[in-house]
């Protein structure tokens, strides 16, 4: 297990030493924030600075920077993980972190952009000057700052002045927490008091905006502070101004740009840190027009397995993300058709990344798996998951002993990814446009069909065998128990039809037999028009991947 050291002051020449290495680095590797948020260690492992961090409860590896051997560095990484019972959960990669974690580690990781943790990053010059129309209102707020503080004093934090803007911060922060009880600005202003009482040893420099009351006491309108994170970056860690004071935000952040780029003229960069997914303050950052972001990434080790109770509101999540699902629909699939024995999902850390869910059928005999939806959610796309996980899935089927695995793709794109993945088009299907008989309904005629009626579904999936063509796909039980939530059943001489009302139109989900009666089916059952799916090939709509059994010849209905 590694020996992890708490990061304090005197580390920080031994910091910089892999800071300053000339790669761009988000604020989450500013030394002084190691030091002031959370609870944060390190070790150096080869030629690598490594990292453990805990926040929130949570525990993750910050990935570990320098030039030695990364794939040495992530096995003992992996170790410790492993001797302490966590996953090993790496945070704040960056592209070519992610790339090179990929390469050493294939297909082991998902991972996900932590967009509130994207770091804005602006041109030292667009803060300092303010030109042009995209400023045009920021320069107006600066304006009437100073018009309305004439007498305010621009003045540099050091070690005879820091008392004033701590205090400063302890009336801030109470009135903040006084206004948002539940908000988490105790851990912020824990911060704000270490990087008062460590300022020099962090390296931490700073201004205020400062004016003299009528009976002579220094009044404080705005604070800001950061630490120098490399030769063109300074990071700006804590920024706070009085809100009742016009401006001050405005002109504190000007103030502080126009202070380093004279102090430090080799400055580039800003990096005024992340927005922490909060509405008000991305609206602010952004305000500002950032030179670039930096993107920040966290990386999950992947578990295929069954889900359990606890993953149904997770998996309810990702069904409406991906499928646009109503919360009634939901209820009913959860409650009729859900078995977590037929689901299949990817575990990344603590998220479910991806999830896969089927129905049981059958075909001459032979166990098969209908694969009624694959969804990976939003954030982990294009990281090809579901390839992955159909991939696990189909091990998983075959040594259970199911023959093969049908699918009904949405979508062309859908065909042809699924081909991509082995599947091959085994039934296809026509689809009848028809309105009910005009002639019949002219002459006052009521057009019958000999003994149709609504069947439940046992008399249905009985009659269903009798009229599937050879090798046709039977599904019965937990399929047609969940079909009829959402479709009525009709069987009459000669045919057998699935169907739900579709806007005020019938849709005919399947149509046996005599196909030909769908017209007269319609004036029956009350309806002007309506869409029957028959058997034929006029469309592509069944895809199939052998588990070691022969190829289904027709497929006929989704749960669409």
């Amino acid at each position: 297990m590694i020996e992890w050291k708490k990061t304090a002051g005197e580390d920080r020449a031994e910091f910089e030493k892999y800071m300053w290495d000339g790669q761009e680095r988000g604020c989450d590797r500013s030394f002084a924030n190691m030091c002031l948020w959370g609870q944060q260690r390190y070790a150096k492992v080869g030629d690598c600075l490594t990292f453990f961090a805990e926040w929130d409860g949570r525990v993750a590896y910050p990935y570990p920077i320098g030039p030695g051997d990364k794939a040495q560095v992530l096995k003992v990484l992996e170790e410790d993980a492993k001797e302490r019972g966590i996953p090993l959960f790496l945070t704040g990669l960056h592209e070519k972190e992610r790339e090179e974690l990929e390469a050493l580690y294939p297909g082991r990781f998902a991972f996900r952009a932590d967009r509130g943790a994207f770091d804005y990053v602006y041109a030292i010059e667009d803060l300092a000057e303010l030109k042009g129309k995209k400023y045009h209102g920021k320069r107006n707020h600066v304006h009437r700052f100073w018009e309305a503080h004439p007498n305010c004093q621009i003045v540099p934090l050091d070690r005879e002045n820091t008392g004033i803007a701590l205090a400063f911060s302890e009336v801030w922060y109470k009135k903040r927490m006084e206004e948002m009880p539940d908000s988490d600005f105790d851990m912020e202003k824990e911060a704000f008091e270490r990087a008062i009482a460590d300022f020099e040893a962090l390296g931490m420099e700073g201004l205020m905006l400062m004016e003299t009351s009528e009976d002579g006491e220094p009044v404080v309108l705005a604070v800001t502070m950061g630490n120098r994170m490399s030769k063109e970056t300074f990071d700006v860690n804590l920024e706070k101004a009085r809100g009742d004071v016009e401006g001050a935000y405005a002109a504190v952040n000007q103030a502080f740009a126009r202070y380093l780029r004279e102090k430090y003229p080799e400055l580039c960069y800003l990096d005024r840190e992340e927005d922490m997914g909060l509405p008000g303050l991305r609206k602010a950052k952004e305000s500002y027009r950032p030179h670039h972001q930096i993107v920040r990434m966290w990386a999950m080790p992947i578990a295929m397995e069954e889900p359990t109770k606890d993953d149904i509101p997770a998996l309810r999540e990702l069904w409406k993300e991906a499928f646009g699902d109503t919360d009634a629909f939901l209820d009913t699939f959860f409650v009729q058709a859900f078995a977590s024995e037929r689901c299949r999902l990817v575990r990344a850390g603590f998220d479910i990344a991806a999830a896969l869910y089927w129905f049981d059928c059958e075909c001459r005999g032979e166990r098969m798996a209908y694969v009624y939806a694959v969804a990976t959610k939003e954030a982990y796309r294009k990281q090809g998951l579901s390839h992955r996980l159909l991939e696990d899935t189909h091990r998983h089927l075959k040594e259970n002993g199911y023959g093969g695995v049908l699918l009904v793709p949405g979508s062309e794109s859908l065909f042809r990814f699924y081909e991509g993945q082995g599947y091959e088009v085994c039934s296809g299907i026509r689809e009848l446009f028809v309105t009910a008989s005009a002639e019949l309904k002219a002459a006052g005629i009521t057009p019958e069909i000999e003994g149709l009626r609504e069947v439940d579904a046992s008399e249905f999936a009985v009659l269903r065998r009798q009229h599937l063509p050879d090798g046709g796909v039977i599904q019965e039980g937990a399929n047609l128990a969940f079909l009829q939530t959402q479709a009525k059943f009709y069987a009459g001489e000669g045919v057998l039809l699935a169907a739900a009302e579709d806007e005020g139109a019938l849709f005919g989900i399947e149509l046996l037999g005599d196909t030909e009666a769908a017209s007269r089916i319609l004036a029956v059952l009350g309806y002007r028009e309506g869409t029957f799916r028959i058997p034929g090939d006029a469309r592509p709509f069944a895809m199939y991947y052998s588990l070691g059994s022969e190829t289904p010849s027709y497929f006929g209905f989704a749960f669409d």
